[in-house]
């Protein structure tokens, strides 16, 4: 565009946020983690809509936390952690409510 900004880079670069370090996934009945974080980052939070639900997820090293922010649909969140002394876990999410996954 005339001001310098690329939508398509724009688009990786968010791709590559959340489908990369958040490795957010979503499915008709629950919202799954796959977290691949930096080790310099402490942390990431952002909201994104799920089917027209809007929720905001924060991960970090130990957790993964998810709360609605608008909307009624219940969701089950799933987080992975490739870690040998990790196991998956997963739990709901109702509305106005936040659901926290703590790992070793």
């Amino acid at each position: 565009t005339a001001d310098g900004i690329h939508l398509a880079c724009a688009g990786g670069v968010w791709n590559c946020l959340m489908r990369g370090f958040a490795g957010l996934r979503t499915h008709k009945d629950y919202i799954e983690l796959t977290p691949h974080l930096p080790e310099d980052w402490d942390m990431m939070r952002f909201r994104v809509s799920v089917f027209g639900t809007i929720v905001e997820i924060r991960i970090d090293h130990h957790a993964a936390s998810v709360k609605t922010i608008k909307g009624n649909r219940v969701f089950r969140l799933i987080d992975h952690r490739e870690d040998e002394d990790y196991e998956s876990q997963s739990t709901l999410v109702h509305t106005s409510e936040e659901a926290v996954l703590i790992h070793p």
